[in-house]
């Protein structure tokens, strides 16, 4: 069958029977996602830290909003120092790939960061996560 729990460093996602809900647990946190489409969720793994949900329409990936770098936790700190700081929710979209049919098996692949799925209508192959660079961003040297 699909696999319906996946687990990473910072949390554990489980698939509930109707996969409407995926619950994610963390050591300080409980959070639920389900599609703001409604779209019935068929499976879950983990790749590179990251949650990829296979769907009815095709991929989902959601990435963790923990502060993961010296800077970073930084920032975070003074940002829960000032008034009206509301704390993000845990996991974020980074990206979705639409295919025909519904996503019954994902499968990381062992290099480059990437899922070998299997879709319904969609036939099988693999899929990349690509990083976009911001418009007018200047490369480090």
């Amino acid at each position: 069958p699909p696999a319906r729990q996946a687990d990473t460093v910072d949390a554990t996602a489980i698939m509930s029977d109707d996969g409407t809900i995926l619950a994610f647990t963390g050591s300080d946190f409980t959070w639920n996602y389900s599609d703001p489409d409604g779209i019935r969720m068929t499976t879950v793994v983990a790749v590179d830290g990251d949650f990829w949900i296979g769907t009815q329409r095709g991929i989902t990936v959601l990435r963790s909003t923990a502060p993961k770098t010296e800077e970073e936790i930084e920032a975070a700190e003074k940002a829960a120092k000032k008034t009206g700081y509301v704390k993000p929710e845990p996991f974020k979209v980074i990206g979705h790939v639409r295919l025909p049919g519904a996503v019954t098996y994902l499968y990381p692949l062992l290099v480059g960061g990437g899922a070998a799925y299997v879709s319904e209508y969609g036939g099988f192959g693999e899929v990349m996560l690509s990083e976009e660079p911001i418009p007018g961003a200047v490369a480090p040297k």
